[in-house]
Formats: C-alpha cells, sequence, structure tokens
C-alpha cells in the first residue's frame, strides 16, 4: 500500500504542480468535511463541566508528548516553498500562514473538546476520534472517522511531494546539490528528477521505520529549521533596504513573539530522544554528501 500510494503520489506530481495542487486539495476536503461533520453532531454533547475538569490529567512525559504533538500542527511554512508559483506571495502568503495556524488551533480545538464531551469520565486510554464517531454515529461514523484518518496521511504526504522537491531543486539550482536535482520535466514543466528521488526516499523511509519515529524526528528537523530562521530575523531586517523594510509584512509586537517562539521551539528540542537525535545525524550526514561532491566538481571546473 506505501508503494501504491507513495508511487502514485510521485507520478502526480510529475505531471505538474496544478496536479500537485489538485491532489493536495482533494485530500484536504476529505479528511476535514468528516472532522466538521463530526463537530457539529457533537455540539450537543457540550456541557461546562467538560471544558473545567476537576483535575488536571497528570502527563509523565510533557516534552516528549509535546514534541510528538507538533507533528500535527507542522507544515504551514510548506506555502512558503511554492511562493516563486504564487500570484502576489508578498500580500498573500504572510496572512495565510496566520489564519491556517489560527484556523487550525480552532478545529483541534473543538475536536478536542468532542471528544472530552462524548466520551465523560475516566477515558479509555487507548480510546480513539473512532469511538467518538461510533458514539455519534454508529458503524458509519467508524467509517467515516477511519477515512478522515487514511486522507490525512495521504493529504500530509500530498504536501510533502508538492513542497520537497522544490527544496533540492532550489538548492541545485544555486549549486549546493548536483544539477541532476534541477532538471525540469521537457513537457510538464516539474522538477521531475527532483520529485523521484524525494518519492524513492520517502518509501525507504516509510518502509524502515515507525510513524512515531519519524514524526518526532520530522518535528525535530522542522523545530530546528524555525530556530534558524528565528535566529536570522535581525539580520535579514538589517541588510533590507528600505523598500523592503517598508513593504514588509509586520506584526504587532515587534520582537516580542519571535523571541517567545525562539525559547519554546528551544525548549521543545531540548525533549527531543536520542534516537531521534540519531536518526537527524544520519540523515545529515548522508545529506553533505552530495553537497561536497558538488562544491568539489565546482572547484575541479574552475581550475581547469
Amino acid at each position: 500500500m506505501i508503494v501504491i500510494v507513495l508511487g502514485g503520489l510521485t507520478a502526480i506530481n510529475v505531471f505538474g504542480v496544478k496536479n500537485g495542487m489538485r491532489t493536495l486539495t482533494f485530500f484536504t476536503l476529505l479528511k476535514v468535511v468528516p472532522l466538521v461533520v463530526m463537530i457539529i453532531l457533537g455540539v450537543q454533547y457540550f456541557a461546562p463541566e467538560s471544558m473545567l475538569p476537576a483535575s488536571l490529567p497528570v502527563i509523565e512525559d510533557l516534552g516528549g508528548t509535546t514534541l510528538l504533538l507538533m507533528y500535527a500542527f507542522v507544515g504551514f511554512e510548506t506555502v512558503l516553498i511554492t511562493a516563486g508559483e504564487t500570484t502576489k506571495p508578498r500580500a498573500t502568503i504572510p496572512k495565510t500562514m496566520i489564519l491556517t495556524v489560527i484556523a487550525t488551533g480552532v478545529l483541534y480545538f473543538l475536536i478536542m473538546l468532542v471528544y472530552i464531551s462524548v466520551l465523560p469520565g475516566p477515558a479509555d486510554p487507548e480510546a480513539t476520534l473512532v469511538d467518538v464517531g461510533r458514539v455519534l454515529l454508529g458503524t458509519a461514523g467508524v467509517v467515516a472517522i477511519t477515512l478522515a484518518a487514511v486522507f490525512s496521511i495521504g493529504g500530509n504526504l500530498s504536501c510533502t511531494m508538492l513542497a520537497g522537491p522544490r527544496l533540492t531543486f532550489a538548492l541545485a539550482e544555486h549549486s549546493l546539490l548536483p544539477k541532476w536535482f534541477s532538471q525540469v520535466h521537457n513537457r510538464f514543466s516539474s522538477p521531475a528528477n527532483s520529485v523521484m528521488f524525494l518519492g524513492g526516499l520517502a518509501m525507504l523511509l516509510a518502509l524502515s521505520g515507525s510513524f512515531v519515529r519519524l514524526a518526532i524526528a520530522t518535528s525535530l528537523t522542522r523545530l530546528i529549521t524555525y530556530l534558524i530562521c528565528i535566529a536570522a530575523l535581525p539580520v535579514i531586517k538589517r541588510q533590507a533596504d528600505d523598500d523592503a523594510v517598508s513593504r514588509s509584512f509586520r506584526i504587532p509586537g515587534g520582537y516580542t513573539i519571535p523571541v517567545v517562539a525562539f525559547i519554546l521551539c528551544l525548549w521543545v528540542v531540548s525533549q527531543s530522544p536520542i534516537d531521534s537525535w540519531a536518526m537527524l545525524g544520519g540523515l545529515f550526514v548522508v545529506g553533505l554528501i552530495p553537497f561536497f561532491l558538488t562544491r568539489l566538481r565546482i572547484k575541479k571546473s574552475d581550475v581547469a
């Protein structure tokens, strides 16, 4: 199944960015609609005591749980990767990112509110949204939530297959990876080689590791990227000209939000288990091989 899904998504994205966007939209609708229906049906179970529990839950591993939970919220930043193919990105992308994070937070809050309202009392630690669907709609609810989970994973993969290849494409364009990654399909104008590379790598990782381990490693990688980007903000602002500064998107509070985000990211990163650091380190070393080979080739060509 993994090979079929990833193979299909690879082919779709080789056929062009429009096909990739249509697939992503398709998966998004199929995963969101059942959740919205569940929230609407679960409203009747809402009660004040659901939002104000008698005692707070005990979380033994808050840092590790937070790191895994981050996987559910990350991904909003991938819209930046396709900025070059977006109409008026300076005006649309910042607002889109902020609204996406807010909407996702509200959706997750309502889902959790339905969960604790429909399954009140000491919840079974093994209970999932499938059990909520069973209470609300019986067998149909179980099927709907199960399919929503499948489509959610499909949407995640679709987003990765759409945005990921454009990273290796851009790196190759700047001579940080072999030119092979920057080759564009003659007919579909897609970064075909980068798409096929990511599809093969995704298959290898999916078949060799558990979901939890890969999710934590993914969150760790993204959080480190966030830290680097936040730390770079003062440098970017200092180097920007007056015109760029005047047209830039501004958020209230100046550096307050970035500083708070930096501290939170740093804390969550510090909670990462050693095996996630080992996986990240291994991928980093593997990634350095084509980088150094490319730099060596460029140096030899300059000498010649």
